[in-house]
């Protein structure tokens, strides 16, 4: 009688919401993806409760791993071409 009907969804797509109750599978996998941002990010999505499924040790490592990704966008430089274009118009 306590239990209903849920969905299951990635950390990446839950970002932004949340959840009364989260269930978290930690499992092993790609060093690149399995990071503590992922973890926190994870955690964070429940209002109430977070459960964890898994080993231990997956969790340590997850926990251990900072590996950020470097993320070329350009959108720096896109910012500085559009501040240029925006003062050109008013000069």
């Amino acid at each position: 009688d306590n239990i209903s009907l849920a969905y299951a969804i990635s950390i990446h797509k839950s970002q932004g919401s949340e959840f009364d109750i989260v269930v978290i599978p930690i499992i092993a996998g790609a060093r690149m993806i399995l990071t503590r941002n992922l973890i926190y990010t994870a955690v964070t999505r429940a209002k109430n409760m977070v459960v964890l499924v898994g080993d231990k040790q997956n969790l340590r490592r997850m926990i251990n791993n900072n590996y950020t990704a470097v993320r070329l966008t350009m959108l720096e430089e896109f910012i500085k071409q559009n501040d240029n274009q925006i003062k050109d118009m008013f000069e």
